[in-house]
């Protein structure tokens, strides 16, 4: 899509800050509907959803990170790979069924979400 030459026209894209084109949950991108009202990007979290709260890991959280770790052979050497790659979605990630919340080990492990 070009821009007009006519500085003074908006375009969908101007209408979106630069700040909200990534969703801070996926890292997909967002971009404006198109015409007919069809979602684009690589984002499909949705609008519907609340920001998701970062917390410390519960006790429950603590037993899978444990049994991760233990049963893995090759834990650290996987979270040290997430933690230089630029790529959020090459990080460890674990799931938390007793509280449903998210781990993801990004330097320290971060519980995302759950009960």
């Amino acid at each position: 899509m070009r821009k007009s030459s006519d500085p003074g026209q908006m375009t969908l894209l101007d209408l979106i800050s630069p700040q909200t084109r990534t969703c801070e949950r996926c890292g997909g991108t967002i971009l404006p509907p198109t015409i007919g009202g069809v979602p684009r990007g690589t984002c499909h979290c949705g609008p519907q959803l609340v920001p998701v709260v970062k917390s410390e890991p519960k006790e429950c959280c603590k037993k899978v990170i444990g049994a991760y770790e233990r049963d893995y052979p090759h834990a650290e050497r996987a979270k040290a790979f997430g933690v230089a790659s630029v790529n959020r979605g090459s990080r460890v990630a674990l799931f938390c069924g007793a509280c449903t919340a998210r781990l993801e080990f990004a330097g320290t492990w971060i519980r995302e979400g759950g009960l």
